[in-house]
């Protein structure tokens, strides 16, 4: 890397100077300093001497820090010339003034801000070389998680103290109090199921049920419901395309039976069908929505992906459809096994964006063939989700005597009955409600008694 390149990468020699003195003023901010960065994050080589100097000093419980304690400590090390002799120290405590916490962060985020910009900027030109020697697939691997730890230094840390967390909860409890009592999370459209689990709060949500359930469709409701407020939505659809997915979403909204969607027949309707059905269209191409439907994606593109959709677009909820269809980047011994890391990236992706992930998931012919009940077990290859997962909900067709329905005078034979079930609730408990699967339009509804 020549001189005149290095002289023209992004530093801010007054930041770093005012971190410093910051730091000799006020050692109790060393520790806060050394869990957000490195020495390497200070382009003076000086500088990263006497960052690296304090950050020892304090973990080896010097008490009385200053700038006699740390020329002393320079000098034993032999770096005391490093940093320019008996100038450097001083001139950074005399040119700093006192500064609140306030602007003590702002430097040390300016600081930060052009590490990543120069480390980037390495990155590039390391990678450049590297792609011309190696696989394809394993470089862009190896750079989206160089540069995901690159952005993620300066991130605060999870650590909390119990005064901290106490402090959270009253915020948010005032805040539910000053609302009150509304929904503590997302609606889904459905006020029983959204009593059921308090709405979408940002947890691991599996939906699951046997295949022709209904399952797309009833997270495609919630999604298309939190669209219609104004409620950013990206949904990773491994087996449904964007255009079916929009083409149900017609269905039901517009009222429009399915089967003339798919085959264009408005002749029935006439033109004011066909109107309702672009009116309908007008509508949704405004929904805030995104889609990746590409089938087989793997955890580390669905990862950039969802990466993508916070940055750009701040979605707030995430639906993938369906777990089972995820594939793992590494080889597993076994499905269990692959099943597991799929339930643990995806646990993951609600920890690192605290957004509500609805996880849809195929259950195994348990229910089926012994004609009962789902239950936690019945996830197809479980794996860790029943350990990993917040909620765990099924849909369950009703089992219902066909002669007695049509003996009924509001017999529809384009409805069944299904039960939505919460068999697993860590903030909310378990319960169900039954719903009406109205097929000619896709479409779910409240069952009513």
């Amino acid at each position: 890397m020549g001189d005149n390149v290095l002289e023209n990468l992004p530093s801010n020699v007054n930041a770093e100077v005012a971190v410093l003195g910051c730091l000799v003023k006020d050692p109790s901010l060393i520790p806060v300093a050394a869990a957000e960065v490195k020495p390497q994050a200070f382009y003076s080589p000086a500088y990263r001497l006497i960052f690296q100097t304090l950050v020892e000093l304090d973990r080896a419980g010097e008490s009385d820090i200053d700038p006699m304690v740390l020329a002393a400590h320079l000098r034993s090390d032999g770096h005391y010339e490093k940093v320019n002799g008996n100038k450097s120290i001083p001139e950074i405590i005399l040119s700093v003034p006192k500064s609140s916490e306030a602007a003590f962060r702002t430097d040390l985020d300016t600081v930060i801000r052009n590490w990543q910009s120069r480390s980037i900027w390495d990155l590039c030109n390391r990678s450049k070389a590297e792609s011309l020697k190696s696989d394809p697939v394993e470089v862009a691997k190896s750079i989206d998680t160089s540069l995901t730890q690159i952005l993620d230094v300066g991130k605060p840390s999870q650590s909390k103290s119990w005064r901290e967390a106490t402090l959270e909860l009253v915020k948010t409890i005032e805040k539910r109090h000053e609302a009150g009592g509304q929904l503590p999370g997302l609606s889904t459209g459905m006020s029983d199921i959204d009593s059921l689990l308090n709405g979408l709060q940002p947890e691991y949500i599996i939906l699951a049920a046997r295949p022709s359930t209904g399952k797309t469709s009833l997270a495609a409701q919630w999604a298309e419901h939190l669209a219609t407020n104004k409620i950013p939505v990206g949904i990773i659809s491994l087996e449904t395309t964007a255009e079916r997915l929009v083409q149900r979403a017609i269905s039901h909204t517009a009222k429009i039976p399915a089967d003339v969607l798919e085959y264009g027949k408005f002749n029935a309707g006439g033109e004011a069908s066909f109107n309702k059905f672009m009116v309908a269209a007008g509508k949704m191409a405004e929904w805030p929505i995104w889609v990746n439907d590409m089938p087989g994606l793997k955890l580390s593109e669905i990862d950039v992906q969802v990466r993508q959709w916070v940055q750009e677009h701040d979605i707030k909820c995430l639906f993938v459809d369906y777990l089972q269809l995820a594939e793992s980047d590494f080889p597993c011994e076994n499905e269990t096994r692959e099943t597991t890391l799929k339930s643990i990236f995806f646990k993951n992706i609600v920890s690192r964006y605290g957004i509500p992930l609805i996880c849809l998931a195929q259950l195994n012919r348990g229910p089926e063939t012994q004609k009962r009940r789902p239950r936690p077990s019945d996830l197809r290859s479980s794996g860790s989700i029943e350990q990993d997962a917040d909620v765990i909900a099924f849909l369950h067709k009703v089992e219902n005597d066909e002669d007695d329905d049509e003996d009924d005078d509001e017999y529809d034979p384009d409805s069944k009955e299904v039960d939505f079930i919460v068999a697993k609730g860590r903030n909310c408990g378990v319960g169900e409600t039954r719903l009406v699967f109205k097929q000619n339009i896709t479409a779910f509804q409240q069952k009513t008694f």
